[in-house]
């Protein structure tokens, strides 16, 4: 059995043992996080926590304030994705994922508005359609702590299941322990209620996503059902097992952080999501196409009679052969985007083929070092016009594979795309056999894993002129307008059954504004609009926004209003810890101490009751460098969480001999302890606390214990500890001075 197989029946065998159907936190089904959230990273090689979204902010777009304070009456439809994805047409940025279905819809009187979220730092303007950044939304509620979770199942069993996860793959500690899901449930509980407030707000009728696998998409998942709106996926790649395929116990209605829908490429494709999906008699696949394709596929379309003429240089003599590149984080085992084979059998081919070297989006946003690495590699063979590079990033794939002769690829998704225009494909990867099994039995896909077979591979296709002409090509599908129609008004539908409640129930916007308005830094329009508040959360904002304006008369006014004696408990309960915790932060940097120790007192009782994630707590308080409150609050406690935020404290402060017990006491702690959710985190909170021992050590000037905590902690590390190797280096060259 394969490793890929035996990831697959690890999991069907939970779901076959256990009532994972019915496994939720404060409502939310959670068995879909643990199962993609831990099982992705077995199947292929990804950056570590890939699902938890590390935004990046961006001024270009509107916000979500622009768009929750817009007075426009109605916006039927709502698309939600990552920035990635979007192809330069005649100086605007088209999202090939995205636009193709707004243009549907707008043909059908639907209008449809874009919400992205910036998760890996590509910047790209002007783009098509009406667009609003969802970024510094998410990345507030990515920040804020825990909330209060009920439970409703036996957590044991998790523990249970998190024990066989460490001994059958040991390399890996995706798996989550019960915090970590309780974190992730309150951040989709928070963006599903916001997103149910901006859904309801303008009456939508149905919403899309690109990519549910990640907590922004199973929040936008989770509001759509609750408001019985209709949620569809568009197919973005190849469909993975972990994600879309063989789930085999799944609740009737479907989980509630999935979506109803998955619009597929190709009919085989719809099948394979519908082998389990069917059995929930409400998600289903639908083998809609891919819209961007056939756009290309139209030759007397205006965008493409404009690139068949920017791409002349792709109409000489030459043989054209495209390369397109993926990130490092999925080529196990390679340790460059492309291997020096690779590079080996263009500098060895004919001066009559040019090769397309085109670099993945994400090379030139979170991924940049890997093009700028890859570009000094590239330098010899482009000043050798071997190959390719500025145009083939540039401009839009499908125009790129009109003119192409073959694709080669590690194994992108981009080999189902050539195909469809009749280019054949030469994959490089080992992954690539999971992926495009039906395609090498038709002889669509050729293999190559040295300089010499992917030689002979492009001069096998070369001489088999007609080869193209084979390929089969994907069967005309259904009208995508007549099936958009009948996913949006289910009464009218003939052959697309649609099990929502008609009657939709909508969300009240009503507190919601003022936070999204301080979020985005609308100051004045927050003080203005909610001047004459009496509620709680938003008298809250206000101050605080008064605050950032300079205003302390004002700011102290309304938020002292908040801890009033006898109206303090319930005013703060009300409140997330996170505004408590900037509440404290105001009144102890203004030197209101009274009003500072009311608030500190609640912040104590709330961490009482909230034991069992104190350290998600702590963090936040360390966050705001609350420092001197963590050591009077917790030197006392024996916790390992506290013992390792007060000896950080201890060294913020600079009282390097006070943080030396509090730090190997937590080394201590984590080396004997039992607990089965340590078993295989125990090397990552041990490289942590020896960090920071190490820094420790550095500022006593004890460099030889200093040098022995970072040699460790770069051991024990998962990944490189880039700092702890900087603090080696500079021992390093003080020891040879």
């Amino acid at each position: 059995m394969s490793r890929y197989q035996t990831v697959i029946q690890f999991y069907n065998d939970i779901e076959k043992n256990f009532n994972v159907e019915n496994w939720q936190l404060n409502g939310v089904d959670v068995w879909p996080l643990i199962r993609i959230f831990s099982g992705f990273p077995l199947t292929i090689q990804v950056p570590e926590a890939s699902h938890v979204q590390a935004f990046s902010d961006s001024n270009d777009f509107p916000v979500l304030s622009d768009l929750l304070s817009n007075r426009d009456s109605h916006i039927d439809a709502f698309f939600l994705f990552d920035s990635i994805g979007r192809s330069r047409l005649n100086n605007v940025w088209y999202h090939r994922l995205i636009e193709p279905w707004i243009e549907s819809l707008e043909k059908i009187g639907i209008r449809a508005v874009s919400l992205e979220y910036n998760q890996f730092n590509v910047h790209q303007q002007p783009v098509k359609s009406e667009t609003y950044s969802l970024t510094r939304f998410f990345k507030s509620v990515s920040e804020q702590p825990i909330d209060e979770v009920d439970v409703s199942f036996d957590t044991r069993l998790l523990e249970s299941i998190g024990r066989e996860y460490e001994k059958k793959f040991p390399e890996s500690s995706f798996f989550p322990d019960l915090p970590k899901l309780m974190k992730w449930v309150s951040e989709i509980k928070r963006n599903s209620e916001m997103m149910k407030a901006l859904l309801s707000k303008y009456k939508a009728k149905i919403v899309f996503m690109v990519n549910s696998a990640n907590l922004s998409s199973m929040a936008w998942a989770l509001a759509a059902r609750e408001l019985n709106i209709p949620s569809v996926e568009i197919q973005h790649g190849v469909l993975g097992e972990i994600i879309y395929k063989q789930w085999s116990n799944v609740p009737q209605k479907g989980f509630n952080t999935m979506p109803f829908y998955y619009w597929c490429w190709s009919e085989e494709e719809a099948e394979s999501v519908n082998l389990w999906a069917v059995e929930t008699g409400i998600a289903k696949g639908i083998a809609g196409g891919n819209l961007w394709n056939e756009l290309w596929k139209n030759d007397e379309s205006e965008i493409v009679k404009s690139y068949d003429k920017q791409l002349t240089h792709m109409n000489d003599s030459r043989y054209h052969i495209l390369l397109t590149l993926q990130p490092l984080y999925g080529l196990d085992d390679w340790t460059d985007n492309l291997p020096d084979w690779v590079l080996s059998a263009i500098a060895k081919s004919p001066d009559a083929w040019l090769w397309h070297v085109r670099y993945h989006p994400q090379m030139l946003g979170r991924f940049h070092q890997e093009a700028t690495e890859m570009n000094k590699k590239l330098e010899p063979l482009i000043k050798a016009n071997k190959i390719e590079v500025e145009k083939a990033t540039a401009e839009p794939l499908m125009a790129l594979l009109k003119k192409t002769d073959i694709h080669i690829t590690a194994f992108s998704s981009s080999v189902v795309e050539a195909a469809e225009f009749g280019v054949p494909s030469i994959v490089l990867h080992p992954n690539a056999n999971r992926f495009f099994a039906e395609q090498f039995k038709t002889g669509l896909v050729f293999k190559a894993e040295t300089t010499n077979e992917l030689l002979d591979a492009v001069l096998r296709i070369k001489k088999q002129k007609n080869l193209a002409k084979t390929i089969p090509r994907i069967n005309e599908r259904q009208d995508s307008q007549t099936i958009l129609n009948k996913l949006i008004y289910p009464e009218e539908a003939t052959v697309l059954k649609n099990h929502l409640c008609h009657e939709r129930q909508y969300h009240d916007i009503k507190g919601s504004l003022a936070k999204v308005l301080y979020i985005d830094g609308y100051y004045e329009l927050l003080t203005e609009k909610y001047k004459h508040s009496n509620d709680v959360n938003e008298v809250f904002w206000s101050g605080i926004a008064y605050n950032a304006l300079g205003n302390d008369r004002l700011s102290f006014k309304l938020l002292d209003q908040l801890t009033t004696l006898g109206a303090v408990d319930s005013n703060l309960s009300i409140m997330e810890f996170n505004q408590v915790v900037k509440l404290y932060v105001y009144f102890n940097h203004h030197n209101y101490i009274s009003q500072r120790d009311r608030v500190g007192v609640c912040i104590m009782r709330y961490l009482e009751r909230n034991r069992g994630a104190i350290g998600w707590y702590i963090k936040i308080l360390f966050d705001h460098e609350q420092y001197k409150p963590i050591i009077r609050w917790f030197s006392d406690d024996p916790h390992p969480d506290c013992c390792y935020y007060v000896g950080r404290a201890f060294i913020r402060e600079e009282r390097y001999m006070e943080a030396r017990g509090p730090l190997l006491s937590y080394l201590r702690e984590v080396e004997n302890s039992n607990d089965p959710w340590l078993l295989g985190r125990k090397d990552v909170y041990k490289a942590s606390a020896l960090f920071y021992l190490g820094e420790l050590y550095l500022r006593t000037e004890e460099k030889r214990r200093a040098a022995e905590c970072f040699a460790e902690c770069k051991r024990i590390s998962q990944k490189p500890h880039r700092k702890a190797e900087e603090y080696l280096m500079m021992l390093e060259e003080e020891k040879r001075d």
